[in-house]
């Protein structure tokens, strides 16, 4: 069966798209492979819609001229993992074709066996690419975003229930307490994890470089049209996440407002408006309430973004986390660099859990790395830590005595079950107390064990 105008409504789940404007080799082309999948035609104008509208693995090209080179990147960047098979008339083609990104190359007069083996090939290596990927984004889930503290365990349930769900979600959190990597752990958790991740950060890019980055551009006359696609098209049926999104300009504000309104967007000087399904995650680190009060960032488009919000918590909220963060980057950083260094010593763990870590865990993760630089000996010290007296933590307790006693012992049942790595013998034994009375303990505070 041959279709040239999908509809969103009938999507297809991996078809063939073949790219031809020649009707004869268009319907050579889908006679030889609709016996193997099902297929969808498109002439080259009208690619971005046809990719826009179905989930394809492969796409298989009629043509090898400048227009059909030029349409290869732009597939490329829309759909990355695509696997491109082109049709080529002589070896020179085929070198520019494979040059511009093709998977593999087909010369004219074929075997129509040859080219059904190709496809077969081509989506057997998509299957297999999507299959490590799938086993990536597992691997992400269980390793990416750590911690077993009260505060982080319920931002982490917010992150799984929103991950099913389609709603715009918002992250606020200080510098380095990881908003990229939550945002990516939603995506991962969500039934488009397959799907692209796309990230815009919106302090890096200038301006006047926002809008095209984000929308595309069109460029040229009707018949040798060029189109750069932007990021949101980019993610369709995927996940935008929009970084710092605090630092957008108030001009490109009112677009994304239009576009979460309608999920439609316009490319700059574009013929029509296109539609995009995608689930969009924002963050940042500023305050969007006051800045909105500052008439610098819409209100409308807080409520249009933070239909859910999550927020963050500082690591220096998060002791039980901070010793469990520090082992898992020493073991990463002694695999990177081919180190062998067995822990900390008392003196570093001190250190640790006494630093306030206003840079939170990115400032941890590169103390660390430092430190695994620095090391002479088997283990890291706090010298090699280098953590400054400014930044210890002020104990800022009560003058009552017996919140001072109770806010002790939290803080030593929590130390502690953090240096036994939650082992509860080893905890007693470091409290100087029975077992019983160290789950008394636990459950009196709330801690996780």
């Amino acid at each position: 069966m041959v279709d040239t105008e999908p509809s969103l409504t009938t999507r297809r789940q991996d078809a063939l798209l073949i790219i031809d404007d020649d009707p004869a080799s268009q319907r050579q082309l889908s006679q030889i492979l609709e016996d193997i999948t099902s297929v969808v035609s498109a002439p080259t104008q009208s690619v971005a819609t046809a990719l826009n509208q179905m989930l394809t693995s492969v796409v298989v090209m009629g043509s090898s001229d400048a227009i059909a080179i030029n349409l290869i990147k732009d597939i490329h960047s829309f759909a990355p993992r695509t696997k491109i098979l082109v049709v080529v008339n002589s070896e020179k083609d085929a070198v520019l074709a494979l040059k511009a990104g093709a998977t593999d190359v087909i010369e004219r007069p074929f075997s129509d066996e040859l080219l059904r083996m190709m496809v077969k090939r081509a989506r057997h290596t998509a299957k297999l690419e999507h299959e490590v990927e799938r086993l990536k984004a597992f691997e992400r889930q269980q390793q990416s975003i750590l911690g077993g503290s009260p505060p982080m365990v319920q931002t982490l349930r917010m992150v799984d229930r929103v991950a099913n769900t389609e709603v715009n979600t918002l992250i606020y959190g200080e510098s380095g307490t990881g908003k990229a990597l939550l945002a990516r752990a939603i995506h991962d958790r969500s039934p488009r994890s397959d799907r692209p991740f796309i990230t815009v950060n919106c302090a890096s890019i200038p301006e006047d470089l926002l809008d095209s980055e984000l929308f595309g551009v069109e460029k040229g006359n009707f018949d040798s049209r060029q189109v750069k696609i932007g990021k949101i098209e980019a993610a369709h049926g995927g996940t935008l996440f929009l970084d710092e999104i605090g630092d957008m300009p108030p001009s490109i504000q009112a677009k994304i407002l239009r576009f979460l309104q309608e999920r439609m967007v316009d490319r700059i000087a574009g013929q029509r408006s296109i539609a995009v399904d995608v689930k969009v995650v924002a963050a940042t680190h500023q305050d969007l309430n006051h800045r909105s009060g500052d008439r610098k960032f819409r209100e409308d488009l807080i409520h249009q973004l933070g239909e859910v919000t999550i927020t963050i918590p500082p690591l220096r909220e998060r002791e039980d986390d901070t010793l469990l963060l520090a082992k898992t980057f020493l073991l990463q950083f002694n695999h990177s660099m081919n180190r062998k260094l067995v822990g900390y010593t008392e003196d570093a763990v001190e250190a640790l859990m006494s630093y306030s870590w206003p840079g939170n865990v990115r400032e941890l993760q590169n103390k660390v790395q430092s430190a695994v630089i620095m090391a002479d000996g088997t283990q890291i010290t706090a010298v090699d830590l280098a953590l400054t007296k400014e930044h210890r933590k002020d104990s800022g307790l009560p003058l009552n005595l017996r919140q001072v006693r109770e806010e002790a012992e939290r803080h030593a049942v929590t130390r502690a079950l953090a240096r036994a790595e939650g082992n509860m013998s080893q905890t007693a034994n470091l409290l100087g107390v029975s077992r019983p009375t160290l789950y008394t303990l636990i459950e009196k505070y709330s801690l996780q064990r």
